[in-house]
């Protein structure tokens, strides 16, 4: 995306090598047979929906020539270093790059789970340790992030294994450097399931297990994660035998003493039935509670009473259970509810009106570092509306596009149309999203998280409806922050009112913050 910098200064840094001793060549080999793509395609696939593809290197030794050839000719990024002297390889090119923080990633995991380690790059912008990882993923599936500082730092006696494990010695120093260990987004019975799962490749066995495993979700979905392999492994267990007696070389580090933290679990409306947004934004959340020192645990499900001190409710307004010994805080609920419990709001609603402050609405870390150049084209998030309500919005859309001089709108969801100003996507990576609505010039869409990203960025923004939930809600946007409301997609005067405009409210993006501290005052009482 042209004048934009995702995440400044942050660095995939991926180890490869194809003189591998247990498997040699493995890194190029068809990940599964037939389909081709080789293991490293299927890892820049992955980490391309985190990071720039400038943003992505590969770290080879010197005189792999094969490895250095296949990368030329996929036009992916490389640095080339000691063989033997991996940590070497890593401090060689952080300098080279002027990275200050760097993913460490290897060429033999095409199984990374891209929303983990989103969470993990969005949690180190938010927190600043020198190092973290996420927890209870299966093997394979995680990644872990540190700054070059820590990277650079050599301990008295720099032996052996820290030139093959490149933050080893990082993490011998816990009492030097701050390190996180995040919680991942599985629950209590999810995690159970990990000791059955191996997804890294060292072996044949490895390869032939995982490649079949892979070509289980290819079609479906190619960016499958954690829970989704933790679904297959219960639907059919035996597809995960092949490799189960491979033996997985470890490095113990000192065990540091665990202190007894506050336990706080977070449940999220599903997606499939309340759209994206809870997850996300409660994704996030969940990931600073666990930098913030706190036992976060996910939940699917109402768990019993008792079993957190605090439980985060981020849905629309369903009937919460009775609870006495768990604190609940209620996050956007407005339900009969509301009145029993804690409750917290972070977007606008018509009852709310003049006790809500912008400053509590949650933007993602991310978002909040990347560089906002305008470009010459508009945004409009579509959801899931109909092929005749997307043909009434793209007309809408195309009138904007004459009225704003501008190339050409990019309409995320919605039906597939024909039209020469229009370009349709189904769906993008959040990652992709983010960078084109800081690269927009204007944002068109339904009221809603990304709307309130659009006016964060300072974006000339405008709203439309969906229903009278929707159209309420746009209401309150037009009346009380200064953005346009083009009516809903079911009226015949839908359109009429042809206008976008910046809101006339700012957002500070303090959000997550003002929120964990709220968490700690009902802690705390």
């Amino acid at each position: 995306m042209s004048g934009i910098l995702s995440t400044p200064k942050i660095y995939a840094l991926i180890q490869a090598r194809t003189a591998s001793t247990r498997l040699p060549g493995k890194v190029l080999k068809e990940f599964p047979f037939g389909s081709g793509k080789t293991l490293i395609d299927r890892i820049q696939d992955r980490i391309r929906t985190l990071l720039d593809e400038d943003q992505i290197y590969y770290l080879i030794p010197e005189k792999d020539e094969e490895l250095r050839s296949f990368l030329e000719k996929r036009n992916y990024r490389y640095f080339c270093g000691n063989l033997f002297d991996v940590r070497d390889r890593y401090i060689q090119a952080s300098e080279l790059l002027d990275a200050k923080w760097i993913l460490r990633l290897t060429g033999d995991n095409p199984f990374y789970d891209t929303t983990h380690l989103d969470q993990l790059l969005q949690t180190f912008q938010f927190a600043k340790p020198d190092l973290a990882y996420v927890r209870n993923l299966p093997l394979g599936m995680g990644g872990e992030i540190f700054t070059t500082d820590a990277l650079r730092w050599t301990p008295d006696v720099l032996e052996e294994k820290h030139k093959e494990h490149v933050s080893l010695h990082i993490k011998e120093n816990s009492e030097r450097f701050q390190i996180l260990k995040l919680s991942s987004l599985l629950t209590e019975k999810e995690k159970e399931v990990l000791p059955n799962l191996r997804l890294t490749i060292d072996e044949p066995k490895d390869f032939e297990t995982t490649a079949a495993i892979f070509k289980v979700f290819i079609d479906q979905n190619p960016l499958f994660g954690a829970k989704e392999c933790i679904d297959l492994y219960e639907q059919n267990p035996s597809l995960f035998y092949g490799n189960r007696e491979v033996e997985q070389i470890r490095f113990q580090v000192p065990a540091v003493p665990e202190e007894k933290k506050n336990r706080i679990g977070v449940l999220a409306g599903n997606p499939k039935q309340f759209g994206s947004g809870h997850f996300e934004r409660s994704r996030i959340l969940f990931a600073l509670l666990s930098a913030r020192g706190y036992e976060a645990v996910w939940y699917r499900d109402f768990p019993k009473d008792g079993d957190s001190k605090l439980l985060i409710i981020d849905s629309r307004d369903i009937p919460i259970p009775e609870y006495s010994k768990t604190k609940i805080l209620l996050l956007d609920h407005f339900g009969p509810d509301r009145n029993r419990y804690d409750h917290y709001e972070i977007l606008p609603h018509p009852k709310i009106k003049d006790d809500f402050s912008t400053d509590q609405i949650l933007i993602s870390p991310r978002l909040k570092e990347l560089s906002v150049v305008s470009e010459s084209y508009l945004l409009c998030y579509a959801g899931n509306i109909d092929p005749q309500f997307t043909k009434k919005l793209d007309s809408y859309l195309e009138s904007l596009c004459d009225l704003e001089k501008t190339d050409k709108v990019i309409r995320i969801g919605g039906s597939s149309q024909k039209s020469g100003s229009i370009d349709y996507y189904p769906r993008i990576s959040m990652f992709e999203f983010q960078n084109r609505l800081a690269a927009c010039s204007g944002f068109i869409g339904y009221f809603g998280q990304s709307l309130f990203e659009a006016v964060f960025l300072r974006k000339k923004v405008s709203t439309y409806s969906i229903g009278p939930v929707h159209a309420s809600l746009s209401i309150v946007s037009e009346k009380e922050y200064g953005i346009p409301y083009a009516g809903d997609l079911n009226s015949e005067n839908f359109g009429k009112h042809r206008e976008l405009k910046k809101s006339t409210r700012s957002i500070s993006g303090d959000g997550y913050s003002l929120l964990l501290n709220e968490i700690k005052k009902i802690l705390n009482s």
